[in-house]
């Protein structure tokens, strides 16, 4: 028995299949090179229903459920500990971007961060709520600045 393995939403095949589901950490050096840094393996909540199946699996390390932005949260704190890296941006996709804990808890240590986030996702431009998308459609083609982001 494969660890985690289940029908779930998978954007490298995309689309819902048998897989399993990884969070990973990787560091972008500024000379654009790239090395993969931690990595947990994100166990879906019904594997908690039936504890018999992670110890099957073997998986009995993993006591409790915990969503992929808060894997990357025990990832990123990892590294922001670590003496020997220096970083300066903490960067996600829209699984990450859209959980507002996560961000917060990149703010509270003093991170720097940059998440993609849905396009219905919620946001306060100037003191009014609207969705990013509106807020990105109001804005002039002027506002915008192109910046490389490790790569």
């Amino acid at each position: 028995m494969l660890c985690g393995v289940q029908r779930q939403c998978t954007g490298t095949a995309g689309k819902i299949t048998n897989c399993q589901i990884g969070v990973f950490a990787a560091y972008a050096a500024p000379d654009g090179s790239r090395v993969m840094i931690d990595r947990e393996l994100h166990l879906p909540a019904s594997w908690f229903a039936e504890p018999a199946q992670l110890v099957a699996a073997d998986a009995s390390q993993y006591a409790v459920f915990a969503t992929k932005p808060e894997l990357a949260w025990t990832m990123i704190e990892r590294a922001a500990d670590d003496v020997l890296l220096c970083f300066g941006w903490v960067r996600g996709d829209e699984a990450y971007g859209d959980n507002t804990v996560l961000r917060q808890q990149c703010l509270s240590r003093g991170l720097n961060q940059v998440f993609a986030v849905s396009h219905d996702h919620p946001i306060t431009v100037a003191g009014i709520k609207t969705r990013a998308d509106i807020a990105v459609a109001a804005l002039d083609r002027a506002a915008w600045q192109r910046y490389s982001c490790g790569g």
